[in-house]
């Protein structure tokens, strides 16, 4: 809830998302597999323990973003899925795969 008051103060209302100011539904297409795969991987560094404060939980996020960013290989992983979720999409004509993957 912090955060989604700081986005709130910061952009003025701006925020998409469940539940804010302006709707985003959720699995929405525009959602990617790059886009899950990066906030996971943000959120389990985030919220590994209980943030103390407000500038506990800001400074976890900042922390987060630079060892996100430091990973060696960590995006390329998440492509390689990407492409073997579209390879899958493509064999069954578009229908339900994510038992296949």
């Amino acid at each position: 809830m912090i955060l989604f008051q700081h986005f709130t103060a910061t952009y003025n209302d701006r925020c998409i998302g469940r539940g804010g100011p302006m709707a985003w539904p959720p699995r929405s297409p525009n959602l990617s597999p790059m886009d899950f795969f990066l906030w996971s991987q943000i959120k389990a560094l985030i919220y590994s323990s209980p943030a103390d404060s407000e500038e506990d939980f800001i400074a976890r996020i900042v922390e987060a973003a630079a060892t996100i960013t430091q990973q060696l290989g960590i995006f390329e992983s998440s492509s390689q899925s990407l492409l073997r979720r579209c390879w899958l999409s493509i064999e069954v004509g578009g229908r339900t795969f994510e038992h296949l993957v």
